[in-house]
């Protein structure tokens, strides 16, 4: 929104109240701005200090501006979320799974779960129930933490063979406890999003009027790294050797380079031993950069999407023409990568729509334009693109022996279309609807919850079609 006012805690006092405390937190949560008085209540002045993976914005005379980066947008939130009553939680779980597989979706992954006592619960009773209409795949927050004893942080392994109804005793919150629920790993941030201007990049960012109104670092602004080396080292070493597949947040070339780095040394020093650690987003990975990553057995998975909502913002105003080389798709599929993509929910402002990523991905298109394709040399195939959603994605969550694709022996997760995709004008998939959806052969009723669209619960990332 160009014409939005760039915001500081002056703007807030000035417009919104010396005397309540105020925060305005950006849609992806990296970056959020609060009055004075929050400032106060949060303990900030002059004399703190950044915390390892935050940044308190400061003004040439050392004053907070107001403006919070990364890891610090953290402590705006309470400390697990809210947790509110029971059936209130339950009955919000239950209508956004129902929307989920009103969509297409049969398993879906959140990849930076903050677990609450009640919501741990709503979520095992919904696994539990006979009409669960979809499954979560769990990744758990965590954070960097320097410093390697040689213990492991956890016996249990990173994942298990499971399947509907069966239960694992573990010391995790919500564990490994049954085919629809399970945690499938751990997760980090390597840097930022490009909507902050934190993503961390090799070339700066563009210096324009937006980036000042978006209060983007000053220029030359390349975007910063979350983790010292060091620490993102000794993290990974911790959850590799305890049996964990790790997910790391990676956008821009910089945090790439940091996690592949990271990757090949604990790979080299102790064994891949087909963990399919995980880098997501990838929004500047260099194709030299993925070539290392399939020597890896890595699980990339790409917010191509961003370029439907984005592609000439980021042209006009915040990338230039790196957003021809954003999410390349199709150098991945030349490496023998098995990737998949997502739409990152609730960081994302469009619905849940598979097929909408599915358009982006084959035309890299905006949805206002569609004859100017960013990168048109990075499009993939329709086929590919479903086998992103399918196949790819069990694979990614260790489950594509019982998930994934229509065999003998799997899980019978079905959906029934409008419409062929592989028949429809690339620029018409999203009229494709979803008219019935079987999770493990049975029926899901979603008729009720059309239309609904927030996304409190899961992050879209892997399904399957049929």
């Amino acid at each position: 929104m160009p014409d939005a006012p760039a915001l500081s805690a002056d703007f807030l006092d000035a417009n919104f109240s010396f005397t309540v405390p105020i925060g305005v937190i950006g849609q992806n949560v990296h970056v959020a701005w609060v009055n004075s008085l929050a400032l106060k209540k949060l303990g900030i002045d002059e004399n703190t200090q950044n915390p390892p993976g935050g940044t308190i914005v400061k003004d040439k005379n050392g004053k907070p501006t107001g403006q919070l980066l990364e890891r610090m947008v953290v402590r705006l939130l309470p400390p697990r979320g809210i947790d509110q009553g029971f059936d209130e939680v339950y009955e919000s779980c239950k209508i956004q799974w129902r929307y989920y597989s009103s969509v297409g979706l049969t398993t879906v992954t959140d990849l930076l779960y903050v677990g609450t006592e009640t919501k741990d619960k709503a979520l095992k009773k919904l696994a539990d129930s006979k009409d669960c209409p979809v499954r979560l795949a769990i990744y758990n927050r965590e954070h960097a933490k320097e410093g390697y004893d040689g213990e492991s942080v956890s016996t249990s392994p990173a994942t298990v063979n499971v399947s509907a109804g069966e239960k694992y005793k573990t010391s995790d919150r919500i564990g490994n406890y049954n085919g629809r629920l399970w945690v499938a790993g751990i997760k980090l941030m390597a840097d930022g999003s490009p909507h902050s201007g934190t993503m961390a990049t090799r070339e700066p960012y563009l210096f324009t009027p937006l980036t000042e109104t978006l209060c983007f670092p000053k220029a030359p602004n390349y975007g910063k790294l979350n983790m010292e080396n060091n620490t993102l080292l000794d993290t990974v070493k911790r959850f590799h050797l305890s049996g964990k597949q790790i997910a790391i947040h990676s956008q821009g070339e910089r945090a790439c380079e940091q996690v592949l780095k990271t990757y090949e040394k604990v790979c080299r020093e102790y064994g891949e031993n087909d963990r399919r650690h995980r880098m997501e987003h990838l929004g500047l990975v260099t194709k030299e950069q993925l070539a290392r990553a399939s020597q890896l057995n890595l699980a990339l998975s790409f917010f191509v999407d961003h370029l439907r909502f984005y592609g000439l913002t980021f042209k006009t105003n915040i990338l230039g023409d790196r957003v021809n080389r954003w999410a390349p798709l199709s150098e991945a599929t030349k490496l023998g990568l098995t990737w998949t993509i997502h739409q990152d929910h609730p960081a994302f402002p469009g619905k849940a729509n598979p097929f909408s990523n599915i358009r982006t991905a084959i035309t890299r298109c905006t949805r206002d334009d569609p004859n100017t394709p960013y990168g048109p040399e990075y499009r993939v195939s329709i086929d590919e693109a479903l086998k992103a959603y399918t196949i790819n994605g069990a694979w990614q969550l260790h489950r594509e022996k019982d998930l994934g694709s229509i065999t003998v022996g799997k899980k019978a997760d079905l959906i029934v279309l409008s419409k062929n995709p592989y028949k429809v004008d690339p620029f018409d998939l999203e009229s494709i609807n979803v008219i019935e959806s079987f999770l493990e052969g049975r029926r899901n009723n979603f008729a009720v919850i059309r239309g609904i669209q927030n996304s409190n619960i899961a992050v879209l990332q892997s399904i399957n079609y049929s």
